[in-house]
């Protein structure tokens, strides 16, 4: 039953949704246009068509003195039944779909309670105070206090190019095996904005080579690879780009069961490399790593040349995703991270589970 309230005029880009949850029950607090939106979204990804109404209202962070007004945050609160969301600069499909999927957690999980969390979704940490506890894409590099959670090209699938469909649609996907067994068409497809230096180089040094099984371009409108096609690319190359930003497709890009080749300029903390993932994905295990675009022409032509050693990496990938990246092992990572009060900031660790330390293969790599 939706609830008539009277809506407040909003400041620019900072938003709040207030939902009460009382046993079965869940109450929304917001305007007409959100409510479509976020009733339609909740009901379509987690078929859960509960009576949901809400309200959009006005609210600055608590602690707001340690935010930077520029930034992409969002504050959770949850207390006497109450989950409320304080969303600054953050665009609308993105906080639809992050306010959904807490909600979905809280729900699934049964979770009572949880210290306030904030959510960071620039490209970079930027937050130095301990006494926050921040999620953020990357994890904690350059001194900053944050903890490694999902890049927002999980929860927000349109960035990837598929459209409204849902994460969990899209995830689901990835699992299908008759989409990664298919036969790559190239050994190298990659596409993206030509905003950092090395990405500059990495074109200019594929256009030079003229080789038409290297498919690098700087990415447009008419050119533009879906995710779900990074099938047709035997490797995967992932370069940093704007500000060194962290990658957002990292995550999928273990789901293609593709051998990716990553740049040694990335620091951030993933979360499936840091100290509260069950297991890790590790260098030189489970991925490569190049430190010059000329080093990834080296490294393809030397895994065509010892091909063991590319099929070892892919089956290590393979056990990877099937044992630790499926939506379950997201929502119950999500699940530990919201209701410990004790979080420190991120670091990157090399656990191996026994599931996946009996049965992986060894990679004799020593080439960079």
């Amino acid at each position: 039953m939706v609830k008539t309230i009277k809506k407040e005029k909003l400041k620019k880009k900072l938003e709040m949704i207030e939902i009460q949850n009382n046993n079965k029950d869940i109450l929304f607090i917001s305007s007409d246009d959100i409510y479509n939106s976020v009733t339609t979204l909740y009901k379509n990804l987690y078929n859960d068509d509960q009576p949901i109404s809400f309200y959009l209202a006005t609210k600055q962070f608590e602690k707001y003195e340690y935010i930077n007004k520029k930034q992409k945050f969002m504050q959770i609160k949850y207390f006497n039944n109450k989950l409320t969301f304080i969303m600054q600069n953050l665009e609308k499909t993105l906080w639809l779909y992050m306010t959904t999927y807490i909600l979905y957690i809280v729900k699934k999980y049964n979770i009572e309670y949880f210290n306030d969390i904030y959510i960071n979704y620039n490209f970079n940490p930027n937050n130095k105070n301990p006494n926050l506890k921040i999620l953020s894409c990357g994890g904690n590099i350059n001194s900053c206090y944050e903890i490694s959670w999902f890049m927002y090209y999980i929860l927000n699938p349109e960035v990837c190019g598929h459209g409204n469909i849902g994460v969990l649609d899209i995830i689901n996907k990835y699992f299908n095996k008759n989409i990664w067994e298919k036969t790559p068409e190239k050994l190298l497809i990659w596409r993206g904005l030509k905003n950092s230096p090395l990405r500059n180089k990495l074109i200019t040094f594929f256009k030079e080579l003229n080789n038409n099984l290297y498919d690098v371009q700087e990415s447009n409108k008419n050119n533009y690879i879906y995710m779900l096609d990074m099938y047709k690319s035997k490797y995967i190359i992932e370069v940093t780009g704007c500000s060194n930003g962290h990658v957002g497709r990292k995550y999928f890009d273990f789901l293609t069961e593709r051998v990716v080749i990553s740049t040694s300029e990335d620091e951030h903390i993933y979360f499936f490399e840091s100290q509260y993932y069950d297991c890790n994905i590790i260098k030189n295990i489970h991925y490569l790593e190049f430190n010059n675009v000329e080093d990834i022409y080296k490294i393809i032509k030397y895994l065509e040349e010892n091909p063991e050693i590319y099929n070892n990496i892919q089956h290590n990938v393979r056990l990877y995703k099937h044992n630790h990246l499926k939506i379950d092992d997201l929502n119950n990572f999500t699940k530990n991270l919201l209701i410990n009060n004790d979080l420190k900031p991120s670091i990157k660790t090399e656990k191996i589970c026994d599931k996946c330390k009996n049965n992986l293969k060894k990679v004799d790599y020593n080439l960079i």
